[in-house]
């Protein structure tokens, strides 16, 4: 029943923000209770819901727009990305080779479905990743403002930034505040890169096409795009 009130309101143009909202409100009910960061997401997939709105619509477009762009101006080959969720922002991505990471078995699987016989995609667990594994550039669209613990985020930015040769690209909030949903916590990441990363630097950041606005949250982003670059 919940999955056809999921499908129905979304449907709708003006109520469906709305009602989008009284269906995670019911959907928490239903036991969808944040627990850990790992959990929360495995959980929200094997219940059907996908990585949010940002890898959906205009946000995805956008998305897409600066990263197949960033590819081609500086001829990235092999690209990794910690998070890939449910694979539906993949599918708009123009990656001459990539590796998808996550911490839900869910969502891998679901992904290697999805792309199965595209031999440049393969898609990992967050334990499986290889020591020597290495890429020009490691990507994370949507997921650091979802770490909620410290050691979570931690671990994932020093990840990150060892399996990058050349290039880190992050999209996401960039501030410390508090927020209703459990499951977000926003921080101010780029002061964690300039005190463990010194060999990398910030070289540009590209606001967002559709800055976040309350009144509409699934088409607008508080996310913004930074690009580092190793020294």
């Amino acid at each position: 029943m919940f999955q056809r009130i999921k499908k129905a309101v979304g449907s709708v143009p003006i109520v469906g923000t709305a009602l989008k909202r009284v269906y995670r409100l019911l959907a928490s009910k239903r036991g969808l209770v944040f627990k850990s960061s790992h959990k929360y997401w495995d959980e929200r997939y094997r219940r059907g819901g996908n990585s949010g709105p940002g890898s959906y619509n205009q946000l995805a477009h956008f998305k897409a727009e600066v990263l197949n762009q960033f590819i081609r101006n500086y001829g990235v080959e092999k690209v990794i990305e910690f998070g890939c969720g449910d694979g539906a922002q993949l599918g708009l991505a123009e990656y001459p080779s990539y590796i998808g990471v996550d911490v839900s078995p869910w969502a891998v699987n679901a992904c290697k479905k999805m792309y199965r016989g595209d031999a440049r995609k393969t898609f990992l667990l967050s334990t499986e990743i290889p020591l020597d594994l290495k890429a020009d550039l490691a990507l994370s669209l949507d997921v650091i403002y979802h770490l909620v613990e410290d050691e979570t985020f931690e671990s994932y930015m020093r990840k990150m930034f060892q399996v990058a040769d050349h290039y880190v690209v992050i999209y996401s909030s960039n501030y410390e505040q508090a927020w209703s949903e459990p499951h977000v916590r926003h921080r101010a990441f780029t002061q964690c890169v300039e005190r463990n990363q010194p060999e990398w630097q910030l070289r540009e950041v590209i606001r967002n096409k559709y800055p976040y606005d309350a009144r509409d949250p699934d088409n607008t982003s508080f996310a913004d795009f930074f690009i580092y670059e190793r020294r």
